[in-house]
């Protein structure tokens, strides 16, 4: 039986050594075991809170052009952060005589085996929650706290000090200068013409 492999991870859990590799791994293992050929891999680094995603798309296309009998994922939560998402994809890959087989879950094609799945997904989804709800409770307390959450590169005007487990912004007073500057010429323009507009601003 022709199977491929579907793995994703999102950036937060990376981050917390989620790994890619490790769960195509496992799911190149399970389909050994099983006896499945595997034809092709797709990784999204991606969230599963969303039913479009770089790769999965692509996965959709193998399976709706009958290459495969089968996709392999290792768990519930790869496949979908909402419950209603793998039913869905569940779905779209029934109709076309594919089926989702777990690595760590087998479910039976039953009510028992149904409800199982559905209560597996329900928890991978209120998890999500769980951590998108603690993510900003820390970021608010960090705000709160005098401190910011900042990319790689700060606003400008700016610049980032910073300790373990914390930062602040400072301002740069060459870029402050320049800004003053700007909100002068939106405001009073250079004293012998009306006030600038963004475009000759930015010319």
């Amino acid at each position: 039986m022709r199977a491929a492999i579907y793995a994703r991870v999102s950036t937060d859990e990376q981050s917390k050594g989620y790994s890619l590799n490790t769960q195509v791994d496992a799911c190149r293992q399970f389909a050994l075991n099983r006896g499945f050929e595997v034809v092709d891999v797709f990784c999204d680094d991606y969230t599963g809170a969303a039913m479009e995603r770089p790769a999965l798309d692509g996965l959709r296309d193998l399976v709706s052009a009958d290459h495969i009998q089968a996709v392999i994922v290792y768990d519930i939560d790869r496949l979908a952060r909402k419950s209603v998402y793998q039913m869905l994809i569940e779905e779209e890959f029934r109709k076309y005589g594919v089926h989702i087989e777990y690595v760590l879950g087998q479910y039976d094609d039953s009510d028992e085996g149904r409800l199982q799945k559905q209560i597996r997904a329900s928890i991978a989804e209120y998890e999500k929650a769980k951590i998108l709800e603690r993510s900003k409770r820390g970021k608010r307390g960090k705000a709160k706290s005098g401190f910011v959450l900042v990319g790689s590169r700060p606003p400008y005007g700016y610049t980032v000090r910073s300790e373990p487990h914390k930062a602040w912004l400072e301002v740069d007073e060459e870029e402050a200068e320049i800004v003053q500057m700007i909100f002068d010429w939106y405001i009073n323009g250079d004293g012998t013409n009306r006030p600038f507009t963004i475009y000759k601003i930015q010319m």
